[in-house]
């Protein structure tokens, strides 16, 4: 359904077929990790939230759970050029994605995702 949405996102603006599908990506990616890692199993309401936005030449991608969060200094890894990179789901929305910007603790995790947009 998501993937749906950010096609029928890509079209609208325009995007470029690849970079919607590099935005499919991320955000699938984001969400697989919500859905995997945020909420135990015996947590009730575990919804994930999935907010679009589109302002001065981005589309900003929200992704945000109200699970139990992550130690995300234990999930950046060091790379030669890069400042900070991460584990491989996080690593591959930053190779496919502008800008990212992870924020979590015991509440949850929001992900914001930038795409320029190019025209």
């Amino acid at each position: 359904m998501v993937r749906l949405l950010i096609a029928g996102l890509g079209d609208a603006i325009p995007l470029p077929i690849d970079e919607i599908e590099s935005i499919k990506i991320a955000v699938s990616e984001a969400i697989n990790n919500s859905i995997r890692f945020a909420y135990d199993k015996k947590q009730k309401n575990n919804f994930i939230d999935i907010k679009f936005e589109i302002e001065k030449r981005k589309l900003i991608i929200y992704v945000i759970d109200k699970g139990k969060g992550f130690d995300l200094k234990n999930h950046l890894l060091k790379r030669k050029g890069d400042k900070e990179l991460t584990k491989f789901g996080l690593l591959l929305i930053n190779s496919l994605m502008d800008t990212v910007k992870i924020r979590t603790g015991k509440t949850g995790t929001t992900v914001k995702m930038i795409k320029k947009i190019k025209q």
